[in-house]
């Protein structure tokens, strides 16, 4: 089965995020910023810091509802 990302050159990269990379150790936001970027391109995408872990699937779970939407609305996929 194909993945959703696969012909989509963006994503919807929130501001509000932001925050949550402000507070973030710059290691802890590699790790996060590298776990979205495996997860838009259809990898396997997990975090062994459980609180990170956390995050990261709040915001996949945002990229995949906008990703649904886009795709819907373009046309892509229909809603059954």
């Amino acid at each position: 089965m194909k993945h959703y990302s696969e012909g989509m050159e963006t994503f919807i990269f929130r501001k509000s995020w932001g925050e949550v990379f402000k507070v973030l150790p710059e290691d802890k936001a590699g790790q996060l910023i590298k776990a979205i970027y495996a997860h838009i391109s259809g990898e396997e995408a997990t975090i062994e810091d459980v609180m990170l872990n956390s995050v990261l699937k709040s915001i996949t779970k945002e990229i995949d509802l906008n990703a649904y939407k886009y795709l819907l609305r373009a046309g892509y996929i229909s809603e059954e």
